[in-house]
Order: C-alpha cells, then sequence, then structure tokens
C-alpha cells in the first residue's frame, strides 16, 4: 500500500488499507499514524474534500484508535 500525496498545509500523504480498513496520514513534519476501522466511505470522502485538514479534524482525528508509526 502506497501513500498518495496530498495538497494541504499540514498532511503531506495518505493511504488506505482496504483489507484491514486502516488509514495511513503522514504529516507534513515527517510523522506517520494509522487509524483503525475507518469506514471505505469516509478514506473517500477525506480524498475528496476541498480541505484535507479540516476534514481530517472534524471526521478522523480523535475518532479512531489511532497508532503512531514514526
Amino acid at each position: 500500500m502506497e501513500l498518495k500525496k496530498i495538497d494541504s498545509s499540514n498532511i503531506k500523504a495518505a493511504g488506505f488499507d482496504q483489507m484491514t480498513f486502516t488509514l495511513f496520514v503522514q504529516f507534513k513534519g515527517g510523522k506517520i499514524y494509522s487509524y483503525g476501522e475507518v469506514e471505505s466511505r469516509v478514506y473517500d470522502d477525506f480524498m475528496a474534500a476541498p480541505s484535507k485538514g479540516s476534514f481530517f479534524k472534524s471526521n478522523i482525528s480523535g475518532k479512531y484508535e489511532t497508532q503512531k508509526l514514526g
């Protein structure tokens, strides 16, 4: 699974593992986090959102089990 570059002031890239329903987000500072049990439609909406940062803050951050990967 590869991360796709994102046009955002805070988020560098994101990717989604369909097998495990895990969202991966890399921030501009280089840290990567995984978010578990994310619905496919949430990832699709995130990638289609005009403001990825706002969508992330409102719909993902604090709503899913999170692990810091690097």
